[in-house]
């Protein structure tokens, strides 16, 4: 199962708290607690059938911001798979909660004495069954101003986050697995619990994901999009615009999911070199939704040049662009037309990547 976008590398033994494959044959019980009858290690998983069933792992955390993740399967419809946070006992956590089939959601929960609220808005999306997706959780504590952010990776990449800000604060420094319903078998692996990344493990603990983009449909963005750039104008002589035509493969922005952009350093492009950036992004002017593409270059003077589509007040296709057009908008910059610039021949294509 690939590893979240938006995860770093826990280099510092600082981070880690407990992970676990389910392999070997040592019982559950040495290392987790809570419900731990109601679970079965089998073949390097943990499975369950039962209703309503958690457990935590032993081993407490230093401080109070978490991430946990796991791989999450369902068996059926209707199965539900959770991932804890903040976990004090099986009446007091957080969790990340996930209901499998066309119908899915993607959901977060606080518990409190034993009563299980909602919190932010449900995510609905299509969980296959059969198939693990990865459910990673985070909760970090700020005063008043705590948050818990659960984000699902689909088997295909695509991802879809849950926030809330109000949490509260809760005193839990353990995680866990659970089970909601399951009308057939729920099935956890690769179980991982760290210190989340904060100021003071800058660099070594994990991230949590960004957030979705508000700005697509059922808002979800693609992991990359291929961004093609024809006609632009030449002034530059002889030389061309070729360095600055052509195919770009965008990687999403890590921080800002509506964002993604490629930079090339040293481009032999007109005299000597330059300085490219090409960028897309799904933005919001007004009420109206717009795919926008940028071309920055940086030789003798810059120029930024814009392409946008306008989708006026439906939300963008963003999973679905396949060489979608997106004509050129403006030149601007301290020289605009001093080497490769646009004109209305100039256009984008943009496609989705999985």
């Amino acid at each position: 199962m690939a590893v979240g976008r938006g995860q770093r590398c826990c280099c510092g033994p600082s981070c880690d708290v407990c992970a676990d494959k389910f392999g070997g044959a040592d019982p559950l019980s040495d290392n987790w607690e809570g419900d731990t009858g109601d679970f079965t290690k089998s073949g390097g998983e943990l499975t369950s059938t039962a209703t309503n069933k958690s457990i935590a792992c032993k081993t407490e955390a230093s401080g109070s911001d978490h991430y946990a993740s796991a791989d999450v399967k369902g068996s059926n419809a209707g199965d539900q798979a959770i991932v804890i946070v903040a976990w004090t006992d099986n009446d007091n956590y957080l969790y990340g909660f996930v209901n499998f089939g066309n119908f899915g959601v993607l959901r977060i929960y606080k518990v409190v004495s034993g009563t299980h609220t909602q919190l932010a808005t449900t995510s609905t999306i299509t969980i296959s069954t059969a198939t693990f997706h990865q459910l990673e959780v985070c909760y970090s504590e700020d005063g008043a101003s705590s948050t818990l952010h659960a984000t699902l990776t689909l088997d295909s990449g695509t991802r879809h986050t849950v926030r809330d800000e109000t949490v509260g604060s809760f005193t839990g420094k353990q995680a866990g697995l659970g089970v909601r319903s399951t009308p057939g078998t729920v099935t956890f692996d690769n179980f991982d619990f760290d210190r989340l990344d904060t100021p003071e493990e800058t660099g070594s603990c994990p991230m949590c994901p960004g957030v979705n983009c508000d700005r697509c449909t059922n808002d979800a963005t693609p992991p990359a999009l291929k961004v093609t750039i024809y006609d632009l104008e030449n002034n530059c002589g002889a030389d061309g615009c070729d360095d600055f035509e052509g195919t770009f493969i965008l990687p999403q922005d890590d921080l800002n999911v509506c964002t993604y952009d490629q930079s090339c350093l040293n481009c032999a492009a007109c005299e000597g070199s330059a300085h490219r950036t090409v960028s897309a992004g799904f933005v919001k002017v007004g009420a109206d939704y717009i795919l926008r593409v940028t071309l920055h270059i940086n030789l003798h003077g810059t120029s930024t040049i814009t392409f946008e589509k306008n989708y006026g007040t439906s939300k963008i296709p963003c999973q679905g662009l396949t060489n979608t057009r997106v004509d050129w908008k403006s030149n601007t910059g301290t020289a605009p037309t001093a080497h490769c610039y646009g004109d209305a021949n100039s256009y984008a294509e943009v496609t989705s990547l999985p």
